[in-house]
């Protein structure tokens, strides 16, 4: 069978297509492609298939598009109550008026 594996970050994009046994869990197909010998920093990064988040024992089909998730640099609710701190104190400021 065959599967499509993805990983995608701001400077880099992998893509393999391999082919596997039937009844091959992700866990194998991560190991066979390589993936975690040029991105070892993804070794405990979460994986979907399809766009659903899956278990590394997951058993793969064939046409599974596998994907590897980068992690997330901050919680993404954290992440926006900064946003909107930032902009409270840009309008504090003045510096969102027009010129």
């Amino acid at each position: 069978m065959k599967v499509r594996l993805v990983y995608a970050a701001p400077e880099v994009l992998f893509r393999r297509e391999i082919e596997l046994e039937c009844g091959s869990s992700v866990e194998e197909a991560l190991r066979i492609c390589g993936v975690y010998g040029l991105f070892p920093d993804l070794a405990k990064s979460p994986v979907g298939i399809n766009g659903r988040v899956v278990t590394m024992s997951q058993v793969l089909a064939d046409g599974d598009r596998l994907e590897v998730y980068r992690p997330l640099r901050a919680e993404p609710k954290q992440a926006r109550l900064e946003r909107i701190r930032m902009r409270k104190a840009m309008r504090v400021s003045g510096r969102d008026k027009p010129s």
